[in-house]
């Protein structure tokens, strides 16, 4: 007998079968074998792919709400109807839908926020889910989200992640939050599960759990180890030389005092070790790291002390950071260094505080010795960098109260606010103190060789102490630091392709290490016509980076608005808690990234429920895009011309003097220049800036035709002698409870400001490394594009001014209309997009001449629930009559 094969059962030929039987054998046979074809068809069409396509899309799923835009949703539709869809009704949680019926995937991680079982997260303040990848073969979808409401720390994320095929087989893996960045990374933090959708509901095939990894852990490469000389011997000392020998698991994050052999236990996100003066040296972060020695007492008797360390900072502390704090209400003393690079040594007395600030600043990347010295016989405190005195201080009549306390390394025990804060210039009413809150702060850079003496160490013996360590110079200038580099992602030269990407972007491993982020948390877009990117970066709480080819960047603003914390807007959504990125689409015509974001304050609070804000930015491959803002609460300011500074730059590095060049739509051109001060726009209707950053390439902003270009600072500078207004440190990269910082030195990033307009929700932003005047063009297209005239195939169309392009819906597969272009509504590098349209190559034609898909000419196919958008791009610029026909071939 003969059998075919269907959804792994055997049936026998059905022909054959029923070609022997006669009468009632013979009906009963052919309704039987009717029931098992009816059977067969339907199992294989639960799960076999037919005539229509797989895919994914962005959407707005069931009904709409008051916070949240038209691309909220992903859907994943598979060829035999069924959809997997995730969606805010369920805070992102996945379920298969066919027809009426509906399956939720099964819980892993159980989730717990302020909605209900269905929708923990009520208005999915922390959850969000994006399509990383979208071909034939897979769909992958990332979703976010806090499990518990209560905890919303870096630590406490979680990421899953959803492999789709074709045929339902679904790779499904967790990713839990951990306290310790190694265990997080672990790759056998994973659950994973196996799925196979069907149309009769979701089938579970296989699951297992996390195990983490009890390997251990390699050694890390130091700097020849330097045998101590004879002298006074320590009563604590930590070499921190753990990271020469590999270390078990259960020694990952301990660092042994030598004297004692006393394990202490290393805090915050993970040990991270470098070379050091000697051996190794342990990395900290400055807001989480730290060395704890538990219950250190104190000699009885009033006796001499010292404290010695080798640090080499990577930034300097936001207030003060400690090196060595062994202080708790009652008394004790503490070794640290000031926002500014001074050394701080400070002794609680019975009567009062005694602070002693040193005379000279300590560098930046390089190793510097640091020494702490208190006198019984002169009841005198000392201190010394690099074996020199930098300062001595009396305390008079009064003595030091030493206490039991615990010994931190690295970290301030108490919170403590920030220094610089932009209050200082202003009454309450305007900028309040509140928006600086108080906060951990410590070292950001190395650590080695911690030594507590009790003895007092004489000037030649805090001599010999720095030379013990000092003799290879070049050692000692290069610290194992990372280098503090913006992550542009330019190389000077145009990319391969245009297009854009999801990445995880690199600054320097002491602040990457703070994250817990999915592999692809970041967006890059580039362009194969010119040298510049648009990155979309954490550290930037993702507003969009205007980056050229020298790594100058131009950010900018986000609806803002005013709360009791101070301002409420991206650049205080520190840990990103709200604020993320997707990439809408992805097509040689055009890139659309969607960010979103709550204007919450340094408090991580909401205002109100309404406070979000979806931006779409439509980027075209002439480095032009359009920045389209959808506040979903009243109308507010967005919009203001910033600039980075990269770590040891100052303003006039990046921007030159005259740093803005504005124009009307008329021609008429006016210079904005900071040499004197705060300059005014006399130009009144200009529209059209040029930010000129010191690179080949400036960034164009275009506003709306009407909207006022200004410009601000007077009152808001770091220093009297500063040309634009800031620079700030409280935005990029900090994690710092704090709506504006003045940043006196150039250890850390800095964002500065020049004015900008106030549009209602759109402009244009880009690069060009032309005159302003090659921007009128483009400038008078979008405030008057042209009309279409005798447009045939097309039901409707529409010139779409947040997406500077034509917008019409296909009746037939060939549409054909003349662009009425003129000097006043000149055409310039126009975008069509054409609903209802077959995803099939196309032929268009401008004044009867055929176009070759290129440089010049480019279209991709955008997935929706109905079939594809087709996307044009075409580069033109004319001042009269263009025929154009759009042919589906």
């Amino acid at each position: 007998m003969e059998y075919f094969a269907c959804y792994g059962i055997l049936y026998p030929s059905i022909s054959r079968w029923i070609k022997n039987m006669t009468g009632r054998a013979e009906l009963f046979g052919r309704i039987l074998m009717l029931a098992l074809l009816v059977s067969c068809i339907q199992s294989c069409s639960d799960t076999i792919p037919g005539e229509r396509d797989f895919k994914a899309y962005y959407t707005c799923y069931g009904e709409g709400d008051d916070i949240t835009g038209p691309y909220a949703d992903i859907v994943i539709r598979f060829p035999d109807e069924k959809l997997f869809v995730f969606s805010r009704e369920t805070s992102y949680i996945p379920f298969l839908s066919y027809q009426k019926d509906k399956w939720p995937v099964p819980r892993i991680i159980e989730r717990k926020g302020d909605g209900d079982e269905t929708r923990p997260d009520r208005d999915n303040i922390y959850s969000y889910a994006r399509i990383i990848k979208n071909a034939p073969e897979e769909v992958i979808v990332h979703l976010r989200y806090f499990p518990d409401f209560s905890k919303t720390e870096f630590a406490n994320v979680v990421h899953e992640y959803y492999a789709v095929k074709p045929d339902g087989k679904v790779t499904w893996t967790i990713r839990p939050g951990r306290s310790k960045l190694d265990e997080f990374n672990d790759p056998g933090n994973l659950f994973r599960e196996e799925l196979i959708l069907t149309r009769k509901g979701i089938r579970q095939i296989s699951i297992t759990e996390p195990v983490l990894s009890d390997d251990a852990l390699p050694a890390v490469t130091g700097n020849p180890v330097i045998p101590r000389m004879p002298g006074p011997g320590p009563l604590l000392r930590w070499d921190f030389d753990s990271g020469l020998a590999s270390r078990q698991v259960q020694q990952r994050d301990v660092a042994i005092e030598k004297v004692n052999g006393i394990p202490c236990p290393i805090e915050g996100n993970t040990s991270l070790w470098k070379k050091g003066v000697s051996g190794t040296a342990l990395a900290f972060d400055g807001y989480h790291s730290k060395v704890t020695f538990k219950n250190a007492r104190p000699p009885a008797e009033l006796a001499p002390f010292t404290l010695e360390a080798w640090v080499a900072l990577g930034a300097y502390p936001w207030k003060e950071g400690g090196v060595i704090d062994i202080t708790d209400k009652e008394g004790g003393v503490y070794l640290g260094i000031s926002d500014l690079g001074r050394l701080i040594f400070r002794i609680a007395g019975m009567d009062r505080q005694h602070t002693l600030v040193s005379d000279v600043e300590m560098g930046l990347y390089r190793w510097t010795h640091i020494a702490a010295i208190y006198e019984v016989s002169g009841n005198e405190a000392r201190i010394y960098i690099n074996g020199r005195e930098a300062g001595r201080l009396s305390l008079g009549g009064d003595t030091p109260n030493l206490v039991p306390t615990d010994i931190v390394i690295g970290l301030n025990k108490e919170p403590g606010k920030t220094s610089q804060h932009v209050s200082r210039d202003y009454p309450p009413e305007i900028r309040t103190p509140e928006g600086n809150q108080a906060m951990v702060y410590g070292l950001e850079g190395l650590i080695d060789e911690v030594t507590i003496y009790g003895v007092a160490l004489s000037d030649e013996q805090a001599r010999e102490a720095y030379k013990l360590f000092a003799g290879d110079e070049q050692l000692l200038l290069n610290p194992d630091l990372e280098p503090r580099i913006l992550p542009g992602e330019v190389d000077g030269e145009n990319a391969e392709a245009f297009g854009a990407y999801y990445t995880k972007l690199r600054y320097h491993d002491l602040w990457d290490n703070l994250w817990r982020t999915s592999p692809w948390p970041d967006i890059v877009v580039r362009f194969d016509q010119l040298p510049c990117r648009v990155v979309y970066w954490r550290g930037s709480n993702y507003g969009a980076g205007w980056v050229t080819e020298k790594n100058k960047w131009m950010s900018d603003q986000s609806s803002e608005i005013m709360t009791f914390y101070g301002c409420a807007e991206h650049m205080a959504d520190k840990q990103n808690r709200f604020s993320h990125v997707r990439i809408l689409e992805n097509t040689p015509a055009r890139v659309v990234v969607h960010w979103r974001y709550a204007s919450a304050n340094i408090m991580y609070q909401f205002q109100d429920r309404r406070t979000w804000t979806d931006e779409y930015h439509y980027i075209y491959p002439d480095g032009m895009a359009v920045r389209h803002v959808n506040y979903h609460d009243r109308r507010t300011g967005w919009q203001d011309v910033q600039f980075f500074s990269q770590p040891g730059t100052v303003q006039e590095d990046n921007i030159d003097l005259q740093a803005l060049t504005v124009a009307n739509l008329a021609g008429d051109i006016f210079n904005l220049d900071w040499s004197e001060g705060i300059p005014e726009n006399k130009l009144e209707d200009a529209s059209i800036s040029l930010v000129n950053l010191k690179s080949e390439y400036k960034v164009v902003v275009i506003y709306p035709d009407g909207t006022r270009i200004g410009t601000w600072g007077e009152m808001e500078r770091a220093t009297p002698e500063t040309r634009f207004a800031g620079p700030w440190n409280h935005w990029p990269v900090s994690q710092m409870p704090n709506d504006g910082r003045y940043a006196l030195r150039t250890d850390r990033v800095t964002h500065s400001a020049l004015g900008g307009g106030e549009p209602d929700s759109l402009a244009i932003y880009g690069f060009t490394n032309q005159d302003i005047k090659t921007l009128l063009p483009m400038a008078r297209f979008w405030n008057n594009p042209p009309d279409l005239k005798e447009l045939s195939g097309a039901n409707q169309v529409l010139f779409d001014k947040s997406q500077k392009a034509y917008i019409m819906e296909a009746s037939g597969g060939r549409i054909s209309a003349i662009i009425v272009a003129d000097q006043k509504s000149p055409l310039h590098n126009p975008c069509f997009v054409i609903k209802n349209w077959d995803r099939k190559d196309i032929r268009l034609t401008l004044n009867k001449k055929d176009m070759e898909p290129g440089a010049d000419f480019r279209y991709g196919f955008v997935p929706r629930s109905e079939g594809y958008d087709l996307v044009i791009w075409i580069r033109i610029e004319s001042e009269q009559e263009e025929r154009i026909s759009i042919d589906l071939l």
